[in-house]
């Protein structure tokens, strides 16, 4: 995400989570990552400009390249509370990759991945989510940066978990559904 300026990221948080928790450590990581000091005040400005317009950073002078690349790079950033399926799904067209690290994984937010094509990344196993095939399952945070780089170096690992997320919902269509009643209700 840091080399390629086409990457946007969106954290759905859900209504309990603190935002402003997650935008610190997120300027922490940019932080250590890029070897910068962005500041709380940073955030501040941001937050205060308005809520879906970013500051007008050209008028902050700064010759440190490095900083400019770091405020760049967490203003493609959104922290959002997805407010429904409708929400869901409008916010879901643009995406390349999922990243859901609750305890109990969305259920609804998997199936539009599926139906997306839309690999996953997981703290815990699944029945949408199969690791290596539509997604990844990492068990620490630690290994998220890992995970992240699988999809987005290079298409391959991408395009197998399309191709697997197709055959996946075959797996669910209504032929396949009726057919499996129809085998259980035989051994019945």
């Amino acid at each position: 995400m840091i080399k390629n300026p086409k990457i946007n990221l969106i954290i759905d948080l859900s209504p309990l989570q603190n935002a402003r928790v997650f935008e610190i450590s997120l300027l922490n990581l940019i932080n250590k990552k890029m070897s910068t000091n962005l500041t709380i005040d940073y955030l501040d400005q941001r937050n205060q400009e308005n809520e879906n317009q970013l500051p007008d950073l050209e008028s902050q002078e700064t010759d440190d390249r490095a900083s400019q690349a770091a405020e760049d790079l967490f203003d493609r950033v959104e922290f959002c509370i997805l407010k429904g399926e409708r929400e869901l799904v409008s916010k879901i067209r643009n995406v390349r990759l999922i990243v859901d690290l609750q305890r109990e994984a969305n259920v609804f937010l998997q199936l539009a991945a599926i139906s997306s094509g839309i690999p996953q990344i997981n703290a815990g196993r699944s029945l949408y989510v199969e690791d290596h095939k539509n997604g990844l399952i990492v068990k620490e945070p630690k290994d998220l940066d890992k995970a992240i780089d699988f999809y987005f170096k290079g298409l391959k690992n991408w395009n197998q978990a399309l191709v697997y997320s197709v055959q996946k919902m075959d797996q669910y269509s209504d032929f396949s559904l009726i057919q499996k009643w129809f085998d259980l209700i035989k051994k019945s």
